[in-house]
C-alpha cells in the first residue's frame, strides 16, 4: 500500500483475508486499495462493489478488532456509502466525508504516524488537492495557494521517514509548481 501499487496491495489484503477470515483490517485494506486515489481518481462499479462488500464484511468483524482498526473501518465507510461507481460527478462529497472521518481518526490517535499519513493522504488525494487544482485552473490563484498551504501543513505533519509521507511531498510540490 505504501508503495502505491494499489492492485498488488488489494491482492495481498485479499489473500490475508482468506488466510484469516476474522481479520477486519484485511478487508478494510481491500476496500481502501480498490478505491480512488491520486493516480486513479475514478472507480468503476465492479471495484465499488468489491469495496462496499469488503467493508460490510469488515464491519461485521469489528468486535475482534483493535480500536484503531475499528476507527479505520468506520471512517472508510464514509467513502463507500453504497456500491456505486465514483467519477467526477459524485466523487467530491464522498472524498470530503472520508477526509472528515479521517480527521476524527487522526485526532483520536495523534501519535500514530500511519494514521496521520492516511489522514494527509485523504486530503492530498482527495478534495483539498482537487480543490487547489480546480481553483488554479480557473485562475483563482490566491485561493489555490491557500488550499495548497493547507496541504503543505498536512505534509509537514507527516513524519519525513513515513513511507507514504515520501509520496505526499512530491504531490504538493508538483501542484505548487503549476500554481506558481
Amino acid at each position: 500500500m505504501w508503495a502505491f501499487n494499489h492492485d498488488e496491495s488489494s491482492r495481498s489484503f485479499a489473500k490475508a483475508a482468506r488466510l484469516d477470515p476474522q481479520c477486519a483490517i484485511c478487508l478494510w485494506g481491500v476496500a481502501l486499495t480498490v478505491g480512488p486515489n491520486y493516480n486513479m481518481p475514478m472507480m468503476a462499479e465492479s471495484r465499488a462493489k468489491v469495496a462496499f462488500d469488503s467493508l460490510e464484511r469488515a464491519a461485521g468483524l469489528l468486535s475482534n478488532a483493535s480500536p484503531v482498526e475499528q476507527a479505520l473501518v468506520k471512517a472508510l465507510k464514509a467513502r463507500y456509502p453504497r456500491p456505486q461507481a465514483l467519477d467526477p460527478t459524485n466523487l467530491d462529497p464522498v472524498l470530503r466525508a472520508y477526509a472528515n472521518e479521517m480527521h476524527s481518526v487522526a485526532a483520536q490517535f495523534p501519535d500514530d504516524s500511519d494514521i496521520q499519513t492516511m489522514y494527509a493522504e485523504s486530503l492530498s488525494g482527495g478534495y483539498l488537492f482537487a480543490q487547489a487544482a480546480a481553483l488554479a485552473a480557473k485562475g483563482r490563484i490566491p485561493e489555490a495557494r491557500k488550499a495548497l498551504a493547507d496541504l503543505d501543513t498536512l505534509r509537514a505533519a507527516v513524519p519525513a521517514d513515513a513511507p507514504a509521507g515520501l509520496n505526499v511531498a512530491p504531490d504538493v510540490l508538483a501542484l505548487a509548481s503549476k500554481i506558481g
